[in-house]
Order: structure tokens, then C-alpha cells, then sequence
């Protein structure tokens, strides 16, 4: 017996077996070598259809196929660019200065060197990573975002552990009056006065052998306010000018005796 076979919506799970065996033209033995053939050549062959098999090269490349991927790759390749770039400007930089420097290589011993980051962060590193005593450079021209965020100049005065000579382009080579500006403040806790000394005596040190080299003059000064000279004149107290003008004399001699002290 043949069986209906274009029946797809039969409940083929509802029938018992030999009732599907029935309908399927079929035994519990199984079909006969005819009917297998006749079947497979009204049918086909009972097998899926064969899918084209993807090659290497588009299975390597589907990896890539994911946008982090692709943001990794982006960003080395980038980063890469900015590595050369960078590399380029400093060599450029460097031939700059081995030719400006050159002239002087004769007469002294001279290291040039590169540095790359915020210009003042860059310098105070090479400070204190070289223990070097003095930084000698040109004011910067100061934008507005110096003014709003400082200059480097401002935080190298600030913040460098070692003095700071700011000079101008048009500064004279020779120097006939050198003017050191100290302060003999002696208001300070102990550690800070001792500080402060220290760098008193720096700063008389370093115009001293200044005013030597140049044959210049040395002028040492220092800077004071009478602390309430202000309120004397004002409203609340209203001191005659002659209490006032003792007070600012004892403050004044005060610091004039601190000032001759050595």
C-alpha cells in the first residue's frame, strides 16, 4: 500500500503506529529496496541541502566585524600616528638646538636636551630630577589664558625648587647696578625663619658674584609695611601723625637692625 505523503497538516502525533505506518505506505520493517528507489527518485534524497562554506580570509575579517574592535584599532592606530609625529618634532627640535648651541661648544661644555609636557611641570621635573641649581629663560608673552589659569613663568617663580632668572631679549650683556631683594621679616615660626634665611642668603650670594663678574654696583633692599599704619588714620582710632610717624620709625629701625645683621 502506498502512502498519502502530501498530507502536512495530518496529527501525525495523535495516530498510533500502525495507523502511521499505514498512512505512510510503510512497515515496521521498513520500506523495500523498490519502494526506496521509487521514493528517491520522486523525492530526493533524505538529506539537508549543503551550505557554502565560509573561507579563512572572510572568517579572519568577521572578527573585526564589532565597533569596540574597531574603537581599539582606531585608537592604536592613532596613537601610533601621534608616536611618529611627536618623534618627528623632536628631532626637529633638537637640530635646532645643536645649532644654536653650537658656536659655544668650544668655550664650554653644553647638553641640550628635549623635554615634552607642560612647559613648567617639564622644567621643574628636569629640576629635580637632574638637580639642577638654576633656570635661566625668556618671559613668556601672557594670552588670556594666562591671566585666567597663570602663566608658567608664574608657576615656575611659585613652585621650582631652585631660583628662577627671567631675561629679557633686549636686556643689556653688562650690568651696573644689581638690586637684591631680601626679606628680614622676623615674624616667622623658627623652621620658617631659618627658610627664609637660607634663601637671604642665596639670593646675596648669587648678586654678589654678579656685581663681581659685570664690576657693578650691589644694592640690597628689603621691603616692609607697618602693620596698622592704616587704622591710625582711619576713623576708629584717629591717632595724631606724630604717634603715627613714631610708630612707622620703630618698625623702620627694627628692620634696619635686621637688615645690618649678617
Amino acid at each position: 500500500m502506498e502512502g498519502n505523503l502530501d498530507e502536512p497538516n495530518r496529527a501525525w502525533h495523535s495516530m498510533d503506529t500502525d495507523a502511521a505506518l499505514s498512512q505512510l505506505g510503510s512497515s515496521a520493517g521498513g520500506l523495500s529496496q523498490a519502494e526506496v528507489e521509487k521514493r528517491t527518485a520522486q523525492f530526493g534524497s533524505n538529506r539537508l541541502p549543503t551550505a557554502k562554506g565560509v573561507g579563512p580570509l572572510r572568517r579572519f575579517l568577521a572578527q573585526f566585524n564589532n565597533l569596540l574592535i574597531q574603537v581599539l584599532l582606531g585608537t592604536a592606530a592613532l596613537t601610533a600616528l601621534l608616536e611618529h609625529w611627536a618623534d618627528t618634532l623632536v628631532t626637529a627640535h633638537q637640530q635646532a638646538l645643536e645649532t644654536m648651541v653650537d658656536p659655544d661648544h668650544k668655550r664650554i661644555e653644553i647638553q641640550t636636551k628635549v623635554l615634552i609636557g607642560v612647559p613648567f611641570l617639564a622644567i621643574i621635573r628636569e629640576v629635580i630630577g637632574n638637580g639642577r641649581d638654576l633656570v635661566i629663560k625668556i618671559p613668556e608673552h601672557r594670552d588670556w589664558l594666562d591671566r585666567l589659569f597663570g602663566s608658567d613663568d608664574m608657576h615656575l617663580l611659585r613652585k621650582c625648587p631652585c631660583p628662577v632668572w627671567l631675561t629679557k631679549s633686549q636686556a643689556q650683556k653688562a650690568y651696573r647696578r644689581v638690586l637684591a631683594a631680601v626679606d628680614v621679616d622676623d615674624a616667622f615660626p623658627p623652621t620658617e625663619l631659618q627658610t627664609r634665611r637660607a634663601l637671604n642668603r642665596q639670593i646675596l650670594e648669587m648678586a654678589s658674584s654678579l656685581a663681581i663678574s659685570d664690576f657693578a654696583e650691589l644694592h640690597v633692599v628689603h621691603a616692609w609695611e607697618a602693620i596698622g599704619e592704616g587704622a591710625m588714620h582711619g576713623a576708629f582710632m584717629d591717632r595724631p601723625e606724630k604717634k603715627i610717624a613714631a610708630y612707622v620709625n620703630q618698625v623702620w629701625k627694627h628692620h634696619a637692625v635686621a637688615l645690618g645683621k649678617p
